[in-house]
């Protein structure tokens, strides 16, 4: 459930920042990805050169058809057309099966990271880009079962409103927009990052995006603020410009395929499933609510900035 906790607000400026596969226990493929050509038709060539880029905090580039909207950074194609399908999960599982557009058929449903990261939690009312032109300010499907072992009868889903994501029942009834990957990036995947770890500071750092995680967390639960002011004041590892995560960061470090909590990729040895501040405010309700990222499945959810949650810092790297 949403969780909105009133409390007074805070106006503490939070310093933001930006953010082939390794078959290793400590590396994870890698996921590359950049935005580079906003025209129409964006070259194989120019995909490839931006493959070598991040994915974290690239402005959004998006082109369209008449009922297609491609991802110029990914090189996903999202459905966009006047009607949008509404059944369970089994029938928008057939539906985007046995779709064709512009000659397009190897449709499917999106998994959790992609449709979460076609998202935008700055704004609401929708939370995706205005190029897509048939949104329903409602909940939509994704093809993910959660995998956290009691409940697997339930599918991962995304409230395109505010980018909300939650568990629905497959007999539930919500809106479908498809994806189709054909033309995507090789190897790139929102879902794997190439991380490593150093055990002497012990730091995890991604590769793919260029950030750098603490790993040695507070056993403190802070409110918001204290929580910024941790982080802008740490020192370790040798490093003392560390910040607060953004909603994008912090969610690229969970893993919702595990079976068991925490939901976190299992590089990180220093790990809790409790619920983790970011520094993004949630706008679509009231600016004393900030989201987080509850570790506990790998969701996240919004809370009142007065509230004790815990924290993990990240700088540039």
């Amino acid at each position: 459930m949403k969780t909105q906790i009133s409390s007074s607000l805070f106006l503490l400026l939070f310093i933001h920042g930006c953010g082939s596969s390794t078959e290793t226990d400590s590396l994870i493929s890698q996921s590359n990805s950049s935005q580079n050509s906003q025209n129409e038709s964006t070259s194989s060539n120019d995909l490839t050169q931006s493959a070598n880029l991040k994915f974290l905090n690239n402005v959004q580039s998006f082109s369209r058809g008449d009922n297609i909207v491609i991802d110029n950074i990914s090189g996903l194609k999202w459905e966009d057309q006047p009607v949008i399908f509404y059944g369970n999960f089994n029938d928008a599982e057939s539906y985007c099966e046995n779709l064709t557009i512009d000659e397009i058929s190897d449709w499917r449903l999106p998994n959790l990271k992609e449709f979460w990261y076609l998202h935008d939690r700055n704004q609401s009312s929708p939370a995706i880009n205005i190029i897509f032109q048939n949104v329903e300010n409602n909940i939509y499907w994704t093809s993910q079962t959660v995998s956290y072992i009691g409940s697997e009868i339930n599918v991962w889903t995304i409230d395109s409103s505010d980018g909300y994501d939650d568990w629905s029942l497959k007999t539930d009834k919500h809106y479908v927009r498809c994806v189709s990957d054909q033309n995507i990036l090789k190897d790139f995947s929102f879902e794997y990052i190439n991380f490593s770890r150093d055990d002497q500071k012990s730091i995890v750092i991604d590769n793919t995006n260029g950030l750098m995680w603490q790993d040695s967390i507070s056993s403190n639960l802070m409110s918001w603020s204290e929580s910024g002011e941790y982080c802008n004041n740490l020192t370790f590892g040798g490093y003392y410009d560390w910040r607060l995560p953004k909603i994008e960061e912090l969610f690229s470090i969970t893993n919702q395929r595990l079976s068991s909590i925490p939901s976190i990729n299992n590089i990180f040895q220093s790990v809790s499933s409790e619920a983790f501040w970011t520094s993004t405010v949630n706008n679509d309700f009231v600016l004393s609510d900030s989201w987080n990222v509850n570790f506990d499945g790998g969701g996240t959810d919004f809370h009142g900035q007065l509230n004790s949650l815990a924290v993990r810092c990240v700088r540039d790297n």
